[in-house]
């Protein structure tokens, strides 16, 4: 076990590289702190940009093109349930073909 002199004689030998140490941790604390900070202010600029300045024009085209929108989305929604449908009947002809198949070759097999 260390005596209470050695205990002290090794905190004055690592005195500098304690308070280098230290220097360090708080150098790095600080720069972490600094652009947290950073990040956050851009941010909130580029926010309040958009809000201001991008926003009002994007919603004034959305409105001035408000019919062709409705219209397109209409068109999708057609097109994609058509498209589903046709799937749908495909697949449900395919299955119906193979238990059709199956059923003629049971018979052959079994009577």
């Amino acid at each position: 076990m260390l005596t209470e002199e050695q205990v002290h004689a090794m905190v004055k030998a690592s005195t500098a590289d304690i308070e280098r140490a230290a220097r360090e941790s708080i150098k790095a604390s600080i720069a972490r702190e600094m652009d947290c900070a950073v990040q956050n202010a851009v941010r909130a600029a580029a926010d309040e940009y958009l809000a201001e300045h991008v926003k009002p024009r994007v919603l004034k085209m959305l409105v001035e093109n408000d019919n062709k929108i409705v219209e397109a989305a209409v068109r999708f929604a057609r097109a994609a349930g058509e498209a589903l449908s046709k799937a749908m009947m495909a697949e449900f002809s395919k299955k119906m073909g193979m238990s059709y198949e199956r059923k003629k070759i049971l018979e052959a097999m079994f009577g």
